[in-house]
């Protein structure tokens, strides 16, 4: 179907139409892996999942990140587009899980992110849960998850030069730990010293009863195991 829809011009009609429908999400990243220049779909996602006008909903929040994981899903695709557009693109992919941080803080949640064997996991620190919080937080784990299973160098490579920015956000530390767990644990598979690096900054800036230093020794213990350069050696 994709073929025939690049063949006819008719791509744009058919993202219009069905950008937000589950069914047609392979349908659309063989669109972007087979077109000779598929910026224009990328575009029209990337303006369609911008956080920025949202406050706490969190079922809207849910239908934007479900594009961001489109989203990443065609760059690792290999969409021909240019390195400019495609620093364009990891910047909405970056800005838009700040946003997201802020959407979940306003409604009083912080997801963290936990490394396990094959994906990541995210516990919450809540202090008000609503009934559509897990709606929002299944495609955030399946973001994440792809993240781990297919990794993409230049998403890591943005992601860990811009993730000191989050020491400069006006809220607590809890917090900033929290969005920087969840920003580089998924970056596990393709730079574990990395997030190996962050995440013992994190531990040892946090008080050593703090709940939050149980999830950091998951990470760690998973890091070491099945992530780490060492750990591959031993397995082989």
């Amino acid at each position: 179907m994709a073929r025939t829809l690049v063949s006819r011009r008719l791509e744009m009609d058919c993202l219009k139409g069905h950008y937000d429908d589950d069914n047609w999400s392979s349908v659309i990243e063989f669109i972007v892996a087979i077109q000779e220049d598929p910026q224009d779909v990328l575009a029209f996602l990337v303006q369609k999942c911008s956080m920025n006008a949202l406050k706490t909903s969190y079922p809207a929040m849910a239908r934007r990140t479900k594009l961001l994981w489109l989203i990443y899903k065609c760059l690792c695709a290999g969409a021909a587009i240019t390195k400019a557009f495609r620093s364009e693109v990891l910047r909405q992919l970056f800005d838009a899980q700040i946003e997201m941080n802020r959407i979940y803080r306003t409604g009083g949640v912080a997801p963290v992110a936990v490394l396990q064997k094959d994906g990541v996991r995210h516990p919450l620190f809540v202090s008000n849960r609503r009934d559509t919080l897990m709606q929002a937080l299944q495609p955030y784990r399946m973001l994440g998850n792809e993240m781990i299973l297919s990794p993409f160098r230049p998403y890591a490579e943005y992601v860990l030069g811009r993730v000191a920015e989050v020491d400069r956000l006006e809220i607590e530390e809890q917090f900033k730990s929290a969005l920087k767990l969840c920003l580089v644990i998924p970056l596990a598979s393709v730079e574990p010293s990395e997030v190996e690096r962050h995440v013992q900054m994190i531990i040892q800036a946090t008080p050593t009863n703090h709940p939050l230093q149980k999830v950091l020794a998951e990470s760690m213990e998973a890091l070491n195991v099945h992530y780490l350069p060492s750990a591959t050696r031993i397995r082989s």
